[in-house]
């Protein structure tokens, strides 16, 4: 799985995140990259929560 559709799976918009805070963004990805997804989701859970309220993914209904 690639970074951006992990964020999508964790309802974050990885374009706008990526547009707003690309420095940060990329060394996500590289870490997200080296260990698997749930080592990933384990070790950055509050990460990802800060970022998730931050970039919403938002539906397309």
């Amino acid at each position: 799985m690639k970074f951006e559709e992990y964020c999508s799976t964790k309802n974050i918009d990885a374009l706008a995140f990526e547009n707003a805070e690309k420095l940060y963004y990329a060394d996500l990805k590289v870490i997200f990259e080296q260990i698997s997804e749930a080592s990933f989701t384990q070790q950055k859970m509050f990460i990802i929560n800060k970022i998730r309220r931050k970039y919403q993914l938002q539906n397309s209904n």
